[in-house]
């Protein structure tokens, strides 16, 4: 089941999004789940994690939707957010934050139902696929979007994943043929990075989310990498 949560001020523009959510959900035969809060704060304060997507309204008068966003970006760097405002101007401070889309008010069911579908083909094409890896204390099921980088560490490939690191036998080539998965980029000999982890690309090394760790990049890769990050994540629009 999909969690949507609604964060809108205006109890009539809440009520109407809700009203959507709640059509496409008996159109489409899609399990919905929706929770609504009145302000940035109701969602952030504490934030729990577990929500699919968020529709955030930008103009909200205790915390505004740009706020919102960065504040849930601290806790939760897959949710994926999608805009809802009056201005275009507004809408484009929401890529700062890695937001998917943003919908234009008066929101009309059609433009909705876009935007609501965009994000549901991204989550179905990144939610799905594990991969059975033996390690050194038995086997695991790692699920593709958890692992974060992989190095070679004293002829051993070690997996840094967002619920800890373990130890496997092997290469990286032939870590790569058993993940078979275009998220995956070998930037360096010794290091395969998930596409979806990078948060920048600098001269020499990529910094991953979410902890921030660099790890090397050689320079003859530089150029490919930023390519098929490009690549991968259009295909993901």
């Amino acid at each position: 089941m999909v969690h949507i949560a609604i964060v809108e001020d205006e109890a009539a523009e809440r009520e109407k999004l809700k009203d959507y959510v709640e059509r496409f959900a008996k159109e489409y035969l899609e399990p919905i789940r929706v929770s609504t809060f009145s302000d940035g704060i109701g969602i952030v304060s504490p934030y729990q994690e577990g929500y699919d997507i968020i529709l955030l309204d930008i103009q909200m008068a205790v915390m505004d939707g740009i706020r919102t966003a960065e504040r849930i970006r601290e806790k939760d760097e897959d949710v994926i957010l999608i805009f809802i405002t009056n201005m275009v101007q507004y809408a484009l401070k929401g890529y700062s934050v890695n937001a998917l889309n943003f919908v234009l008010k008066p929101v009309s069911y059609f433009a909705f139902c876009e935007a609501l579908n965009q994000a549901l083909k991204k989550i179905r094409n990144r939610q799905d696929r594990f991969a059975v890896i033996k390690v050194e204390d038995g086997v695991i099921r790692l699920r593709l979007g958890d692992l974060i980088y992989a190095e070679m560490e004293n002829r051993k490939v070690l997996l840094h994943t967002v619920n800890g690191d373990y130890t496997t036998g092997g290469t990286l080539l032939k870590l790569e043929n058993l993940l078979a998965d275009p998220r995956f980029f070998r930037c360096h000999s010794g290091y395969l990075v998930n596409l979806q982890k990078i948060e920048k690309i600098q001269a020499d090394t990529v910094v991953l989310a979410p902890q921030g760790v660099e790890v090397p990049l050689s320079r003859h890769k530089k150029k490919d990498l930023e390519i098929n990050l490009m690549n991968y994540l259009g295909e993901q629009m």
